[in-house]
């Protein structure tokens, strides 16, 4: 009776410290286990790999407005892009992109570069000596501009913008691969470049300067019309 009591005892005493060893081990160690043998699976791991599968399957272009795109996503979702500045024209009732891509025109009386799709249409000349430089007209109102003196030697150098992102990311989908360009006159004054940016239906003028002379003075010469 007595050896009996004693196992029993003995017995007792190896089930308490197995539990307390039990209860004694990190947290960390038991989730660790179950993610080996896929027994859980953490919650930021889940969210991880639904935004990394979420992507831009189109745009929404009958949700646009002057300074916004929807984007569907293929979870389900909806993705607003708000840019600074316009990026859509309004043309026969609709949002369009604009398109700066400055491209070749000719005709019996000119010759010359213009932007491709604007409210505003840009036109630039290829040599601007003792002609137009540059000329803008957003319906019945236009202006045109020639800098005066200009250099025999300038010719109109383009950068037309780079070739649309390929990938459905929302960096690839938000971007706006036509939105601007530039024009470059070199050497069109002494010492000086004449620098036309098109951005939206904005056109911004640089006088860039190439090495110091006696005097800075440029003279334009305007012509409004309406």
């Amino acid at each position: 009776m007595k050896t009996f009591s004693n196992i029993s005892l003995r017995l007792l005493a190896m089930i308490l410290c197995l539990a307390l060893i039990v209860v004694t081990l990190p947290q960390a160690l038991f989730s660790k286990a179950g993610e080996v043998f896929g027994l859980n699976e953490p919650e930021s791991r889940v969210t991880e790999d639904n935004e990394m599968t979420a992507f831009v399957l189109g745009e929404m272009a009958d949700e646009r407005t002057a300074r916004t795109k929807t984007f569907w996503m293929s979870d389900g979702s909806f993705l607003l892009a708000n840019y600074a500045e316009a990026v859509h024209f309004e043309e026969n009732g609709q949002w369009t992109d604009y398109d700066n891509t400055l491209k070749y025109i000719e005709t019996e009386s000119s010759s010359g570069y213009e932007n491709t799709a604007s409210d505003v249409l840009m036109r630039f000349s290829v040599y601007p000596e003792g002609g137009e430089l540059v000329s803008l007209q957003s319906g019945e109102y236009a202006i045109r501009m020639s800098l005066l003196n200009a250099l025999s030697e300038a010719k109109a150098t383009v950068t037309n913008p780079h070739a649309s992102p390929e990938g459905n990311d929302i960096d690839s989908a938000t971007t706006l691969p036509n939105y601007s360009s530039d024009l470059v006159y070199e050497n069109i004054a002494k010492g000086a470049d004449l620098q036309y940016i098109l951005s939206g239906g904005n056109l911004k003028e640089n006088i860039l300067i190439k090495y110091k002379t006696d005097t800075y003075a440029y003279s334009f010469e305007l012509n409004l019309s309406e």
